[in-house]
């Protein structure tokens, strides 16, 4: 797959121990379907890996026009693809992680905590693409094949550091501003830059 057209640009976050992500990827999403770039470049990332696709909207309110309606249609979409996950409903406001940021919210809402487990062969599937929430989501990249009703069940109670240690990647989808984060505990520079066919 040629990602030239998204004009990719991956650059190393300089406090990437200490900040929401070692890497900071940014593209063009160009003419055509508005998820397709972020679905090559998420693809060209897992590679032949499974993975696990949260969406949790809190990380998104603020920074998606409509963050509950991106959950409410990948929860019908999701469950009419007998996918397993998990879902529930949090009270919003609580002090949140994401990468080693503490995000808190200063009011209260009810917020949708989505994990889902979607097997390379399913993601595969050209369709899937129109299943990715329109306002971004994590994907964590499996290192290895995983016992995924009990990765779903304990994985909103991990810490960032052991869901880092987990996955071989994980990957933050700002999907509206064409921006990926990266995380890896074990992957250098060039090596992601060889999965997106960079120099």
């Amino acid at each position: 797959m040629d990602l030239a057209p998204y004009k990719i640009k991956l650059s190393k976050n300089k406090d990437g121990n200490n900040a929401y992500c070692q890497y900071v990827l940014t593209y063009k999403k160009g003419k055509g379907h508005a998820g397709q770039a972020g679905y090559d470049i998420l693809s060209a990332l897992a590679g032949d890996s499974d993975l696990i696709l949260e969406l949790n909207t809190e990380l998104f309110y603020g920074v998606s026009r409509e963050p509950d309606k991106c959950a409410e249609k990948l929860l019908k979409d999701i469950q009419a693809l007998n996918l397993e996950h998990y879902y529930r409903m949090v009270t919003s406001g609580t002090p949140l992680r994401l990468f080693g940021l503490t995000l808190e919210r200063k009011d209260k809402k009810q917020a949708y905590q989505i994990a889902v487990h979607v097997p390379n062969r399913i993601w595969k599937e050209p369709f899937f693409r129109d299943v990715l929430p329109a306002c971004g989501a994590r994907y964590y990249i499996a290192r290895e094949p995983m016992d995924a009703r009990s990765v779903l069940d304990g994985l909103f109670d991990l810490s960032e550091e052991q869901k880092a240690a987990m996955f071989r990647r994980v990957l933050f989808h700002l999907a509206e501003q064409g921006v990926i984060g990266i995380m890896s505990a074990e992957e250098q520079e060039n090596e992601l830059r060889s999965l997106l066919g960079l120099r």
